[in-house]
């Protein structure tokens, strides 16, 4: 069983809840701007392997985008060990408060969980470091509608912050409820020379311990 482990602005009422419904607690691991996507995706594949989510903090563009590479490996990793599925997440914003010196900002957590994996799309919208997320979201969420799986794509570590602000203000315009997720997997794709990042985006159940 994993140990439960506080985060820089976890929640305590989370881990109540966890401990109060017999589930362990979520274990959270963090992806900070120099981390170790290897290393990380190791972590990552340890607990999904014995748990059935994880969460995973990340504070800024770049951290975020390590977060995602992470997860690319991650499922890699797990192929033999859970054959035909992939690591997704369900992304939230987290206020993180004050610590010492250091001034309250936000970033997102990203709980994951295993799905089945999709063959992979072409984009439906492209991201760049000048997207409005408020507009794409409202886009995002008129297409979720419609459909049950939306690709985004973007490439470099602004245009795929904005991507996922705007897959966390696409939960607001669709009304989900808590126990729903917006879930994407990411996965990269080679665009000659360069790699972009996709953002497969599908309805599921939330998974926050």
């Amino acid at each position: 069983m994993a140990a439960a482990v506080r985060s820089r602005g976890a929640p305590w009422a989370h881990w109540a809840r966890a401990a109060s419904s017999g589930a362990p607690p979520l274990r959270v691991l963090k992806a900070n701007r120099d981390a170790n996507v290897g290393a990380l995706a190791g972590a990552i594949r340890h607990e999904l392997v014995n748990m059935p989510s994880v969460g995973l903090e990340a504070v800024g563009p770049r951290a975020q985008l390590k977060a995602l590479k992470a997860m690319i490996f991650a499922s890699e990793y797990l192929h033999e060990e859970r054959p035909g599925m992939q690591v997704a997440a369900d992304p939230r914003r987290e206020e993180i408060p004050p610590k010492g010196d250091l001034p309250g900002t936000s970033g997102i957590r990203f709980y994951l969980s295993l799905v089945p994996e999709q063959v992979l799309a072409e984009a439906d919208m492209m991201f760049s470091q000048s997207t409005n997320p408020g507009v794409a979201a409202t886009e995002l969420a008129e297409k979720m509608t419609q459909r049950n799986l939306v690709t985004l794509s973007g490439m470099g570590e602004n245009a795929i912050s904005m991507a996922l602000k705007a897959v966390i203000i696409a939960r607001t315009r669709l009304k989900l409820e808590e126990q729903d997720a917006l879930l994407v997997a990411p996965s990269m794709q080679a665009v000659g020379d360069y790699k972009r990042v996709l953002l497969q985006c599908q309805r599921g159940t939330a998974r926050h311990g």
